[in-house]
């Protein structure tokens, strides 16, 4: 069988993160279990990683400097000379140019864009675009993969797509064995973080409500004198008001902003925190749920879109996602639980976690290709 992926969004010299993550992970464990199909990786630019160690794989680079002309029209034609059997893309759009005996296949990670206002700086214009790449993209594919049931269900309402079409595969949360976490006084010398803090990681932007989590904290804060709260990650565009309200906090102090930090940072971050804030507006998925989990951390999250799913019986839920006073009170009870209740919440945590897996993921994306080609 010869399989082409897109892998465009493995770009040379960015973070492999996101969609580039899950693009990597599943080509990786593909590659470790199957040696006899051939894989053609196609590429407007250079690669931040190398699969040249395997003999089946075949790198194919086509410069070009817009991303979705590439994805879109040029792509196609590079897919027609191969005579495909199944054709992948990890991102929300596919060539528009088919090759008839290709079966085509697309992941689709969440549409939060589409059916959520305020959430990103796409302008309206752009925003219409994007939504006739991806609902002509969703009409073009043998088949879509989704990351939750949530996202099969909203791609079936706002889109209009047969759930026949639709599989739906969680993704991983595999946990990094080889990194050697930060130690809580290299955290403390370097950031300021003590000891309790509560803990988000990732981009610092109005889908993950970041106005609430600090509201949140603020009102905590007044009750509790020493905890902490760590916001690691970076600064991303919409967060100008929440920024001017931690400044003039007297609470500032306590609100460490780490900006950009390494996996070993994190590491440790997660190792010794009381818990995980996560009240997202929406999520396709929400890998740093399961991120959280593998330390045996509790996470506090929203009870909307995919997120019940990852979470199951192990996190705690807030009813109403913009409720600061709701978000504080289960902080809260984390702050204050005994440590046999932590105990318990660190092993739901933890056997919630072993549900997910990389492994399990990319085999179920690799059976699905193969069940395509007969």
């Amino acid at each position: 069988m010869k399989i082409g992926i897109n892998v465009s969004v493995l770009k040379a010299g960015e973070n492999i993160s996101g969609i580039g993550y899950y693009t990597y992970r599943i080509i990786k464990d593909m590659l470790e279990n199957d040696s006899e199909n051939e894989y053609y990786l196609f590429s407007n630019c250079e690669l931040a990683v190398s699969f040249s160690e395997n003999k089946n794989v075949h790198s194919l680079i086509y410069p070009c400097k817009n991303r979705l002309l590439w994805s879109r029209y040029i792509l196609g034609w590079q897919i027609r000379k191969l005579d495909l059997d199944v054709f992948w893309s990890p991102t929300h759009n596919l060539p528009l140019i088919r090759q008839k005996r290709t079966r085509y296949y697309m992941t689709v990670h969440d549409i939060a864009n589409h059916i959520l206002t305020n959430i990103s700086q796409t302008k309206s214009s752009q925003q219409k675009y994007l939504r006739i790449i991806l609902d002509n993209s969703c009409k073009n594919a043998d088949g879509i993969i989704v990351p939750s049931v949530a996202t099969r269900d909203d791609l079936v309402k706002y889109f209009n797509v047969d759930a026949q079409k639709i599989t739906v595969i969680y993704e991983g949360g595999d946990k990094e064995t080889n990194i050697k976490p930060a130690s809580q006084l290299e955290l403390e010398e370097k950031y300021g973080v003590k000891k309790p803090y509560f803990l988000y990681v990732g981009t610092l932007q109005p889908r993950k409500n970041i106005d609430v989590i600090v509201d949140a904290f603020l009102l905590l804060a007044r009750n509790e004198p020493t905890v902490q709260l760590v916001l690691a990650g970076g600064v991303g565009w919409g967060m100008s008001n929440v920024l001017e309200k931690i400044k003039r906090s007297e609470f500032k102090n306590r609100i460490i902003m780490t900006g950009y930090v390494s996996e070993e940072e994190k590491a440790g971050l997660y190792e010794n925190t009381q818990g995980f804030l996560f009240p997202s507006l929406y999520e396709g998925f929400g890998i740093p749920i399961l991120e959280s989990f593998s330390y045996g951390v509790p996470v506090i999250t929203a009870k909307n879109s995919s997120l019940p799913e990852v979470g199951g019986d192990a996190a705690i839920y807030i009813e109403d996602t913009m409720s600061a006073d709701e978000l504080a009170k289960s902080m809260k009870i984390i702050l204050n639980a005994s440590e046999s209740n932590r105990n318990t919440m660190s092993k739901k945590a933890i056997q919630q976690f072993s549900k997910f897996t990389w492994k399990k993921c990319s085999k179920e994306i690799f059976d699905l290709f193969c069940a395509s080609s007969f």
